[in-house]
């Protein structure tokens, strides 16, 4: 664990999203997948060290914007990586457009079997196939 200090459940929770994402859920449901990715790609970890305030994190294809540790923020990455138990993997432009395949044909397949939802889970769908189609 960091050495952020957790004091309150807000605390655990802005420790949980820095730590496996602003977008948890994700990361958590797609554990397996993310872990398959990371090894088949030999995909190592961003040092702890990189997430210092104003940091520009460079790759051979993308150049991250300024991250800085949970006591003060959690996360904020605008580009393409996936968490992993508590560490930040950076993709390629051509890693990313496989894992995003890979993760879309699994949601492909489940959605082929729902017939119904709930009216506001069926809203929430709406709103996210609008953003993407």
């Amino acid at each position: 664990m960091s050495t952020f200090e957790m004091q309150s459940l807000p605390d655990m929770v802005q420790y949980l999203r820095w730590t496996h994402g602003g977008h948890i859920d994700f990361f958590l449901a797609n554990a397996s997948a993310i872990e398959s990715f990371i090894t088949q790609n030999r995909l190592t970890p961003v040092e702890p060290a990189h997430y210092a305030m104003s940091l520009q994190i460079n790759t051979k294809a993308q150049t991250a914007a300024a991250v800085t540790d949970p006591s003060g923020y959690f996360g904020g990455m605008l580009l393409a990586h996936l968490h992993f138990k508590g560490g930040v993997y950076l993709l390629t432009q051509q890693q990313w457009n496989s894992f995003c395949g890979q993760t879309m044909q699994t949601y492909r397949e489940r959605l082929s079997k729902v017939n119904s939802v709930s009216f506001e889970s069926l809203l929430a769908f709406g709103e996210a196939a609008e953003r993407v189609l």
